[in-house]
Order: C-alpha cells, then sequence, then structure tokens
C-alpha cells in the first residue's frame, strides 16, 4: 500500500508529459495567405500614382463639364438699398421718424449669340479629358505589373530559400556522415572538413535567401500598402493560360492600337489640333446679347414702372499687336510636339513587344533546359552519393554532386 501515491504521481506525471509534448508539437497556426488577386486589389485602393492619375482624370472630365456650360445664358440678380434723413428739415423730430428709403434691383441675362471659339475649345476639352483618361489606365496598367512583379519576386525568394534549406539540410547529412566515416576509419579527416565547409556555404546561401525573402516581402507589402511587419505569406496563383503564338507582326498592330499611352498621345494631338483652331478663330467677330430689368421704387419713376434693356453688343479685333500669331506658330510647334511624342511611344511598344517576344521564347527554352538540369542533377548526387556510402566516391565527389544540385 505505500507504494500507491508514488505509482499515481508517476502515472499523472507521464500524462502530463504526453499532453504537454502533443501541445508542442501541435503545428502552428497558419499564417494569412495574400494572393495575387488580392494584391492587385489592395494596390488599387493604396496606390498614390494610382490616385493622383485618377485625380487628374476627374479634373478634366469637370473641365469638359464647364466646356459645355460655356455657351448657356448667364443670369445674375443685383440690387442695392440706401436709407437716409428724410422729412422737413426745419422740424427735427420728423427727419429723424420718417427716414427717406430707395432701393434699386437689376435683372440681367446674357448670352453669347456668336463666338468661334467655343466649339473647338469643347472638342479641345474633351480631347483631354481622353488623353487623361487614357493616361489613369496607363498608369493602373503599369502599377499592376509593378505589383504582380514583385509578388512573383517574392514567390522567387520563398522557393529559393526552400531550395536553400535543403541544401543545408543535406549538407548537414554529409557532415555525420564524413564523422562516422572517419570515426570507421574509412575516410580521411580532410573529408569532414570538406564537408564542414560545404555546410558553411549551404548556412550562408540560406541566409542570404531568407534576407532576399524579407526585402521582397517589405517590397510587396510597400506596393499594397500593407505595414512591412506584416505576417502574411504569398502562394503561386493559379497556372495561367499559356501565351498565344501570334506573329510579331500582329503583336506590334494591337499594340499600337490598344495600348493607353499611345491612344493618350493620340487624343493630345487632337487637343493640340483644337487649340490651334481656338487661336486661329479668335480674330472672327463675336456678338453678344444682354437683357437687363430694373426693378426700382415707384418714387424714382413718375408711373411706378419696372424699365427694361436689350443690348446687342459686336466685336472685331482689328490689331492685337502680333500676339494672335505668336500664339499660332507656339501651336503649331506644340502640336509637332506631340506628333513625336506619338511616334516615340509607338517606337517604345514595338521595342517592348519585340523585347517580350524573344523573352518568352527564351524562357520557354530555358525551363525546358532546366527541367531536365534538375533531373540529371538528381540523379547524379543520388548516385554518387550512394557511390560514397559503399566507399566507391569520395567527399569531394559527393560536395560536387550536391553544389550541382
Amino acid at each position: 500500500m505505500r507504494f500507491e501515491k508514488p505509482v499515481l504521481f508517476v502515472l499523472f506525471f507521464a500524462i502530463g508529459l504526453a499532453a504537454l509534448a502533443q501541445t508542442n508539437s501541435a503545428p502552428p497556426p497558419a499564417q494569412p495567405v495574400l494572393t495575387l488577386e488580392a494584391a492587385l486589389h489592395m494596390a488599387l485602393s493604396n496606390d498614390h500614382a494610382i490616385a493622383i492619375a485618377h485625380g487628374e482624370e476627374r479634373i478634366s472630365g469637370l473641365d469638359y463639364r464647364e466646356s459645355q456650360q460655356a455657351f448657356g445664358p448667364k443670369i445674375s440678380v443685383e440690387g442695392d438699398y440706401s436709407r437716409n434723413e428724410g422729412g422737413d428739415p426745419a422740424d427735427p423730430f420728423t427727419s429723424k421718424f420718417n427716414p427717406k428709403e430707395q432701393w434699386n434691383g437689376w435683372l440681367r441675362v446674357s448670352q453669347a449669340l456668336l463666338d468661334a471659339r467655343l466649339f473647338p475649345a469643347r472638342r479641345r476639352e474633351r480631347e483631354l479629358w481622353n488623353a487623361t483618361a487614357s493616361d489613369y489606365t496607363n498608369t493602373v496598367r503599369t502599377r499592376l505589373l509593378v505589383v504582380a512583379t514583385a509578388y512573383y519576386r517574392a514567390i522567387q525568394a520563398q522557393t529559393i530559400q526552400a531550395v536553400a534549406e535543403q541544401a543545408r539540410q543535406l549538407a548537414a547529412i554529409e557532415v555525420q556522415r564524413a564523422t562516422l566515416r572517419v570515426q570507421a576509419g574509412e575516410a580521411r579527416q580532410t573529408d569532414l572538413l570538406r564537408a564542414q565547409v560545404d555546410q558553411s556555404h549551404a548556412e550562408r546561401a540560406f541566409n542570404e535567401a531568407h534576407n532576399d525573402v524579407v526585402l521582397a516581402a517589405r517590397e510587396l507589402f510597400r506596393l499594397v500598402g500593407l505595414p512591412p511587419e506584416s505576417s502574411v505569406s504569398v502562394q503561386p496563383p493559379a497556372p495561367w493560360p499559356e501565351p498565344g503564338t501570334e506573329s510579331l507582326a500582329d503583336l506590334l498592330k494591337m499594340s499600337r492600337e490598344q495600348r493607353s499611352d499611345i491612344a493618350a498621345a493620340r487624343h493630345r494631338i487632337s487637343a493640340a489640333e483644337e487649340e490651334a483652331r481656338v487661336i486661329r478663330n479668335d480674330h472672327l467677330p463675336k456678338v453678344d446679347v444682354e437683357y437687363d430689368e430694373q426693378l426700382a421704387s415707384p418714387d424714382i419713376y413718375e408711373k411706378g414702372r419696372d424699365t427694361w434693356y436689350v443690348t446687342v453688343a459686336a466685336k472685331l479685333d482689328l490689331w492685337d499687336k502680333g500676339e494672335r500669331l505668336t500664339k499660332r506658330l507656339q501651336q503649331i510647334e506644340r502640336i509637332e510636339q506631340s506628333r513625336q511624342m506619338l511616334a516615340q511611344a509607338e517606337k517604345d511598344a514595338s521595342g517592348e513587344t519585340e523585347r517580350a517576344v524573344a523573352n518568352l521564347g527564351v524562357a520557354r527554352l530555358n525551363y525546358q533546359a532546366a527541367q531536365q538540369e534538375e533531373q540529371y542533377a538528381i540523379q547524379n548526387y543520388m548516385l554518387i552519393s550512394e557511390q560514397g556510402k559503399n566507399g566507391l566516391a569520395t567527399a569531394l565527389d559527393v560536395s560536387t554532386a550536391l553544389v550541382d544540385l
């Protein structure tokens, strides 16, 4: 009976150790995953360059709205009111209690009848609006491409870190094998030192890969608006469809027709041409009509009636000291500059398309070669490692196979 309490104590202690071991062996909570789609949506909401471009597009839309309203009538109401002492100046009492009041009011409506600058100015603002809308689309495309590149850079860094971790584990196994072989007299001390050198190289490569993972993650978090210390992971998205095999000529044609930066350059050429028409039409006659109705207190007029006026004003500039000619020459230079910018944008698009097609072809070939190289490296390492166990290969052969893998 005296052993009951120690037995129970040992039993409870064992149960507690088992529970503690089970708790420690439980997998850590998984980190939230940042998908590529979520990263792109967050960039749309948090990227300052996109917000600035969107603001420019809205401002241009309001300018176009203002140009549409320029031809409409303008209506205003004006008035004044005065009060002074009235009554008999000789009687101070009546002069204080009978002040003299007077008010006047005007209802004014003005409308431009003839102004050749209004319609080309409206078309100019519309083209500028289309240009800024294309700039906004191009900014979104560029920034999302940067985010996608950073996302795949983070995936690449994680993959390289995983490979470096495997290399470090393999190097540790080789050190253990070399230690056992040295103890058994089957290998020399230099073989163990060589394995330890390979392990240190693998450790250094792992540290560099881990640093790349941290930097790539912070760059991605900065682009999407997350804090740098966020604990989220990225994962490869679903496979995208294989790019088509269109000819280079078709791709170049598509780039000229669909790229938003080229569309923006074309709209700016149209806006510059409309601005030239505005300057050219500035010398044409301008005619305005104005209607004024005066509402006054009855004591001003004998019959106490309101009065109205209709005024038609015409204006024709005869000489402006050459200012209009200078503006027209300046606008011609702006049009030529806009055309040069369009030509440069088309040239850049053609160069980017040609490089993308060439890089895609090289990437496909390199990927196939890398797959074969990986298979050969795995087979070579497994064979050399097995030969090393049996004494048919040296530690240098195993180390070289590990480095190749």
